[in-house]
């Protein structure tokens, strides 16, 4: 059995994004290369703590840049070795020009049980596409015995059931 800690990135800077600081190359692309604020590094330097007690093996991280970014900084801290994998990407929905908009897409997501509705699409992935994508990913490291994710809200979400804030984290074993 192994020991994932899924730790959520630390708080993006969201203003280059919505500020127009960050030139979009199209379809949202800002949004994916948002780094953390001091506040967030500060978020991922205290997470990682409580892991210095604990004998980990690995980081894995997601290719987002605010997860990238956090999971460099646990893994520095920690003196292990850092993996990416692309598939830990943060939920997929339709680029949406406001975090307004991208709340209302969760929030319909959240009101159709993460899922599709029988015979219909929709231009979000349904919960049960993203556990699937990131057990694939986890099923990769079952010869390790305990491992640090660091990945994205909805992720999270998708495998445990629990939303958690920036820094945040959950253990799941399997």
């Amino acid at each position: 059995m192994t020991t994932f800690r899924l730790i959520r990135h630390g708080e993006p800077e969201w203003s280059l994004a919505a500020g127009g600081n960050l030139k979009d190359v199209g379809d949202g692309w800002a949004v994916h290369v948002v780094p953390l604020t001091q506040t967030g590094i500060r978020q991922i330097a205290e997470a990682s703590e409580p892991c210095e007690a604990e004998d980990y093996q690995l980081v894995i991280s997601s290719p987002m840049t605010r997860a990238l970014q956090s999971a460099n900084v646990i893994s520095r801290i920690l003196d292990l070795d850092l993996r990416v994998e692309f598939d830990l990407h943060e939920w997929v929905c339709a680029w949406r020009p406001s975090l307004e908009l991208v709340d209302k897409t969760v929030a319909e997501m959240l009101s159709l049980g993460g899922e599709w509705p029988s015979g219909e699409t929709r231009d979000w992935e349904p919960l049960s596409g993203v556990r699937t994508r990131v057990s694939r990913v986890l099923d990769r490291y079952r010869d390790f015995e305990r491992i640090i994710v660091v990945c994205h809200e909805t992720v999270i979400f998708s495998l445990t059931g629990k939303w958690v804030g920036h820094a945040e984290s959950v253990t799941l074993e399997r």
